[in-house]
């Protein structure tokens, strides 16, 4: 399935060169809020009121397992690796990294 973007939401404090990326992609960004809470808010009110699909950055199955790909294509490129320094943040990747070398490693 292909989904194609029409409208992006964040909060202010999205770099403005990730906003603008969105627009040759056809989307209208939308920047609603201070935070990332208050953006979600009004992304999940718009998919009450006008049916948007709301993709959690951070909760969501699909992009956890996504990002854990990252482990796959470093274990398929370097299999005697020991060590691997992730950035962290939100903790998404750290914590998809970390489910991906226990299960496949067992201990990194």
């Amino acid at each position: 399935m292909k989904l194609r973007l029409k409208k992006g939401a964040g909060c202010k404090r999205v770099p403005a060169n990730k906003v603008e990326n969105l627009r040759p992609l056809g989307a209208e960004p939308v920047i609603s809020g201070a935070s990332q809470d208050e953006a979600e808010e009004f992304c999940f009110r718009k998919s009450t009121e006008e049916g948007w699909a709301v993709i959690n950055p951070f909760d969501d199955p699909h992009v956890i397992a996504g990002q854990g790909t990252i482990g796959l294509e470093l274990l398929e490129q370097l299999p005697e690796m020991d060590t691997v320094i992730v950035p962290v943040g939100s903790g998404l990747r750290q914590d998809s990294y970390n489910a991906f070398f226990l299960y496949n490693k067992g201990n990194l």
